[in-house]
């Protein structure tokens, strides 16, 4: 059985998508599911914050991997947290754009024929994207199923017409398949009105699609990273690590909505 993919990605920068990522990861893994976490990205954020065994030059080894092939097997890597294996990414992968748009050969779907190479191994695949538009963002949603969408703050909502957009000409062109499978409020500020404006506004436009569990701005949040660790482990009686529980139980029991 194939294992569920899952994009994380919002085009707008700093909304807590690789909080996301990583955590989200963290807690599947921590429930008994082997995990995969592919960092797509190349800042390299995911990969420097689950610890684990690092790249002599980090995001080679996947940029050598989408460009001329190989197993996933060969390039996943065991993290701090047990179940959850990490493709890493960084630095070498800032050239993947740019190799990518001159492959003559199926350019937007390297990452998913490097992920069918993984057998049975792994039961969910996370792909923390970067949030540029670009070759990596196509593979990333060429390869899954669903996309998640962090939604950090009102300027989070500008982005959604190019996500809507993008999702739409992926299914049409790329992967018919892949569906938005939710929106995530990431850095909850429940007392706020705009937090709550943030909320009405997603939930006219989307319904059932946004997510009733919402992560809970937190210390503990900013700080696991340095770290190494998920915030279920670094503060496991956070507020923060019983969001990102709630919000996993969510996520998989959810089935992804079609049309």
């Amino acid at each position: 059985m194939q294992a569920r993919r899952i994009a994380v990605w919002n085009p707008k920068g700093g909304v807590g998508k690789t909080s996301v990522a990583v955590n989200l990861a963290a807690v599947l893994a921590e429930n008994g599911l082997p995990v995969l976490l592919v960092d797509l990205d190349p800042q390299g954020s995911a990969t420097q914050w689950c610890g684990g065994e690092r790249e002599a030059e980090p995001g080679k080894a996947l940029l050598a991997a989408l460009l001329a092939g190989g197993t996933i097997d060969a390039i996943a890597r065991p993290s701090a947290v047990r179940g959850l294996d990490v493709v890493g990414s960084g630095p070498a992968m800032y050239d993947a754009e740019r190799h990518l748009a001159l492959e003559p050969i199926a350019p937007d779907t390297r990452l998913r024929g490097l992920l069918e190479t993984a057998g049975a191994r792994w039961k969910v695949v996370l792909v923390d994207c970067p949030p540029q538009m670009g070759r990596l963002v196509t593979n990333a949603l060429a390869a899954c199923g669903e996309v998640l969408v962090p939604i950090a703050d009102a300027m989070s909502l500008a982005g959604l017409g190019t996500l809507v957009q993008t999702v739409a000409a992926v299914q049409h062109h790329v992967n018919p398949e892949l569906r938005i499978g939710g929106f995530i409020l990431s850095r909850e500020r429940e007392r706020l009105r705009v937090a709550r404006d943030i909320r009405k506004a997603l939930g006219e436009g989307f319904g059932e699609l946004v997510f009733g569990p919402s992560i809970h701005e937190c210390v503990a949040v900013m700080e696991a990273p340095s770290h190494g660790e998920p915030v279920t482990r670094y503060a496991p009686r956070s507020r923060a690590a019983d969001d990102y529980r709630a919000l996993a139980a969510e996520v998989f029991a959810r089935e992804v909505t079609h049309g």
